[in-house]
C-alpha cells in the first residue's frame, strides 16, 4: 500500500446533490499539489456560460456521440459554489466538484448521473480535468462516489476544442475564461445528429460588476398559457424566500424547456 499525500478537505459549497470542497495538504509546510493563482474571482454568470458551452465526445472508436458536458440542471449549482470556492481557495488548494442530477427512465424510474472535476486557476487559465461526465451510477455505488483526481479519468471521453477553450489530454480543457465570449448569454449547441441548436443561458450579462447577481432574462416567445403560468408561480415562490437563486434558475429552464412551444 502506498504513502500517498495526506489532503485537508475544506466544504464550501452543498445545495441539492451538488457539493464543492477544497483539497489541499495538512499543512502549509507539505508538500502541495500545485502552486494555484487562488484565489481567483470568476462571477458564477461568467462560470455558467464556460460550463454551458462544454462539449464532450463519447463512446467507441468510430461511434462518438457529442453532447454537452454539463446537464443543464446542474449548471447554476456547480456555477454557484465554484464561484464560491476559487474565491476562498489558497494556492496550495484547488477545487473539488461531485455533482448529481436524476433523470427519469419510463415515467416511472430515477437514474442518478454523476459529474465530477478538479478546478483551479494556473497560468491565467481555469483548468478542470474531469474524473465522470454524466454518469450513471450503480444502485450499489449511490452512496460512495468516487473523488475526482485531475490524472485520473473513470471513463472514455474527450473534450472539443472551442473558441477560448484548449482540451488537455482528452479529459481536461485550459479555458481562457476573460475572453469576451463568456459574457455573452447565448450557447450554440451542435446536436449528437449534426443539427446546429442555439439556446438562451437565463442569466444576464454584466460588464460593470463581475459578481453581480443574474439578472431577469425575457422568457422565450410563445409560452403556451399553462408554462406563464407555471412561471409566475415561480417567481412568487423565489419572491417569499422559498428558493436560492440556483435552484430558482434551474428550475425556470426546465419549465420552458418543457413548453414544446417555445421557441427563440
Amino acid at each position: 500500500m502506498g504513502c500517498g499525500p495526506r489532503y485537508l478537505r475544506e466544504p464550501v459549497y452543498r445545495e441539492g446533490l451538488t457539493e464543492v470542497y477544497l483539497r489541499g495538504p495538512q499543512s502549509e509546510s507539505a508538500e502541495a499539489p500545485g502552486r494555484f493563482e487562488h484565489p481567483a474571482t470568476i462571477s458564477r454568470v461568467r462560470l455558467a456560460h464556460i460550463l454551458s458551452l462544454l462539449d464532450v465526445e463519447n463512446g467507441d472508436e468510430g461511434k462518438e456521440k457529442r453532447s454537452p458536458a454539463i446537464a443543464s440542471e446542474q449548471l447554476y449549482e456547480i456555477a454557484d459554489g465554484l464561484s464560491a470556492a476559487l474565491a476562498r481557495a489558497k494556492p496550495t488548494q484547488e477545487i473539488i466538484v461531485r455533482s448529481r442530477h436524476r433523470e427519469r427512465r419510463f415515467g416511472l424510474f430515477f437514474q442518478d448521473r454523476f459529474t465530477s472535476f478538479v478546478a483551479y486557476v494556473w497560468d491565467g487559465t481555469l483548468q478542470l480535468f474531469f474524473s465522470y461526465v454524466d454518469w450513471a451510477v450503480p444502485k450499489a455505488q449511490e452512496e460512495e462516489l468516487p473523488e475526482p483526481q485531475a490524472d485520473r479519468p473513470a471513463m472514455k471521453f474527450r473534450f472539443l476544442a472551442s473558441v477560448g477553450i484548449t482540451p488537455i489530454g482528452g479529459h481536461g480543457i485550459a479555458v481562457n475564461w476573460r475572453d469576451a465570449r463568456f459574457g455573452d448569454p447565448k450557447a450554440v449547441r451542435i446536436s449528437p445528429t449534426g443539427e446546429l441548436r442555439r439556446r438562451t443561458i437565463l442569466l444576464e450579462k454584466s460588464e460593470s460588476s463581475e459578481d453581480t447577481a443574474p439578472a431577469e432574462s425575457t422568457a422565450p416567445l410563445h409560452l403556451s398559457p399553462e408554462t406563464l403560468r407555471r412561471l409566475a408561480d415561480l417567481e412568487e415562490a423565489r419572491r417569499r424566500g422559498e428558493l436560492t437563486e440556483a435552484a430558482y434558475q434551474a428550475e425556470r429552464l426546465r419549465i420552458i424547456a418543457a413548453d414544446p412551444s417555445a421557441v427563440q
